[in-house]
């Protein structure tokens, strides 16, 4: 599920008339709202009553994604790292369920739940780049 942030442009036009590099404070922004969605999801997920490594313990932000005029953005949730490593495959059950077990959906509760404050945190961070 993608979240677009609207109405943040005429601040961005102000840091980058001001001499900044717009491109770092966007990246800035992007992966300190992408940190609250991270918390939400490893809250929300189930964790297995075993021993061992839990998908909530391995939600991770991805790099930023998109270069030059792309649009930035990251992933956030249990990304297999690598195809000969998929430890964490077992998510997408879990979110959307199966023939044979329900859904336990973690990942767009999380966006739906702190969609705004994921916003917030990302305007945070780009009035705090206006006022230095």
């Amino acid at each position: 599920m993608a979240m677009q942030v609207d109405g943040i442009e005429e601040m961005l036009l102000q840091i980058e008339r001001m001499g900044k590099d717009v491109e770092k404070i966007k990246e800035k922004a992007i992966l300190k709202g992408a940190l609250v969605l991270r918390q939400e999801m490893a809250q929300r997920v189930s964790r297995a009553t075993s021993q061992g490594r839990h998908i909530s313990d391995n939600i991770i932000v991805t790099d930023i994604k998109g270069e030059g005029d792309e649009e930035k953005y990251v992933l956030v949730g249990a990304i297999e790292r690598s195809r000969s490593s998929p430890e964490f495959f077992y998510d997408r059950w879990l979110e959307w369920g199966t023939l044979k077990m329900l859904a336990k959906p973690f990942g767009e509760p999380s966006v739906i739940s702190k969609r705004q404050e994921v916003l917030d945190k990302i305007a945070d961070v780009i009035r705090g780049e206006l006022i230095v």
